[in-house]
């Protein structure tokens, strides 16, 4: 994303890129007539309606979160790492409040989930409308429309566009952060440098997802070599972590990160290379397997075509040589960090998907201009992917919604009172999850 070529108007797309995100949109909120996990407890928004129920285990917290933002971390430090899109919705929620007031006042609960999910919508048409800027510089814009397309359609998109939950962060991050790029080095300067670094440092209080902002850094310090940039735009990156630490302590709370403590992220590695320093090979040997199991899970046969279109139409692609040096590092960094999260989730390779689906979708629209009847199957092919995507979530024998689990109202009204007056409940229940700890580590 390094050639500078003139701003692309796109209008036309807008639509149809909106339509995308509204389709998966519906898809999404209607989940529970897939019957998508067995078993689970789900939590119910509205008890006879099936719309916006939530199947993430994590969902609870997270708009418990929203809605009592901070306080909520006097009682629960779960999203304490992850502040923006509870303080986000915590503002929406006021401002839906105020104007509902009037007419049907609105529970915190209410209005922050509304807040939730508009969003959610909002960072889901921003990400595409980014994603389809990006990519039709450099494989035109037919191309860049089937990519975000296959991107935004994948089942992790339709899991977490109407969750209460963040993951869908791990394929639009590196959008936004090659966005800023893309926009950095059409017109730089110190001051646009460290605006858009800031932006990105408020995106890992998002969710601290770091592969490709550490891969551009890397490719900007070794290849590049400006290295002054490269550390204004670290520094002027961590303004909003400095900032919001000072802002928790004048809140008289102590930072802490659940996924350091809980799943040993990053310190994990530090214990092993302590203790037994040779384990690291074989751990890092299994990872890499790992790595490519997931990669091929997620990505599918999708892999194999952007790895055609890389043989047969590189040349057409309007990115320098050297750049394809920053794609490499970014699938590097994407391993590098699973491998440092201990993550195996299946999302994780998803930070590279802009890529994979910008070649395939510039595979695509080659064949398609080359023969009018591939041109006629693109669309056909589109639908299936939907379809096959829709389908990863119907699990048989099949269960009515109304059918299947759900939380206990009773244990929802606790973990809401424990939230509401934490002075009322011990440190030990307030850490209820401690309980599952043991193996974690």
């Amino acid at each position: 994303m390094i050639r500078r070529v003139p701003a692309i108007s796109f209008p036309r797309y807008r639509i149809w890129l909106a339509c995308v995100v509204g389709l998966v949109f519906l898809i999404g909120a209607n989940m529970a007539w897939l019957n998508p996990n067995p078993g689970f407890k789900a939590y119910r928004t509205h008890p006879t309606i099936p719309i916006l129920w939530q199947y993430n285990p994590d969902a609870g917290i997270e708009i418990l979160t929203a809605a009592y933002f901070p306080d909520i971390f006097k009682s629960y430090r779960i999203r304490m790492d992850r502040p923006v899109y509870p303080a986000v919705a915590k503002g929406g929620a006021a401002c839906l409040q105020a104007v509902a007031k009037p007419f049907r006042p609105l529970s915190n609960l209410e209005a922050a989930g509304l807040a939730y999910i508009a969003m959610k919508l909002a960072v889901y048409l921003t990400g595409i409308l980014a994603l389809f800027n990006l990519l039709s510089r450099y494989i035109g814009k037919q191309g860049a429309f089937i990519a975000c397309f296959l991107c935004f359609t994948h089942f992790v998109s339709i899991e977490y566009i109407a969750a209460f939950h963040t993951t869908e962060l791990q394929f639009i991050t590196p959008i936004f952060t090659l966005f800023l790029l893309q926009k950095l080095v059409d017109r730089y300067s110190l001051g646009r440098n460290v605006l858009y670094s800031t932006l990105i440092g408020l995106l890992m209080l998002c969710k601290p997802n770091y592969a490709t902002y550490l891969a551009v850094l890397a490719f900007f310090f070794l290849v590049k070599r400006e290295y002054s940039a490269v550390l204004t735009s670290f520094a002027a990156h961590c303004i909003p972590m400095l900032l919001y630490l000072g802002y928790l302590e004048l809140l008289g709370m102590k930072y802490y990160s659940f996924n350091a403590d809980y799943y040993g992220q990053g310190v994990w590695l530090l214990d092993l290379l302590q203790n037994d320093s040779w384990k690291i090979f074989p751990a890092m040997a299994n990872s890499l397997i790992l790595f490519a199991k997931l990669s091929w899970n997620y990505y599918t046969l999708w892999l194999a075509v952007a790895l055609t279109a890389l043989v047969l139409f590189r040349k057409a692609v309007l990115l320098p040589a050297h750049a394809w040096l920053l794609m490499l590092g970014i699938i590097v960094m994407t391993w590098v960090q699973m491998f440092m999260a201990r993550q195996c989730t299946p999302h994780m390779p998803s930070d590279f998907a802009f890529l994979v689906f910008g070649m395939s979708g510039l595979a695509l629209a080659h064949w398609a201009m080359s023969s009018r009847l591939f041109s006629k199957a693109v669309p056909a092919i589109l639908a299936v992917w939907l379809a096959l995507n829709t389908l990863h979530f119907l699990h048989l024998p099949w269960v009515p919604p109304l059918e299947q689990a759900h939380r206990s109202q009773d244990k929802l009204k606790q973990r809401l009172d424990m939230a509401v007056h934490p002075k009322n409940y011990t440190a030990q229940e307030h850490e209820w999850w401690r309980k599952k700890h043991n193996g974690r580590k």
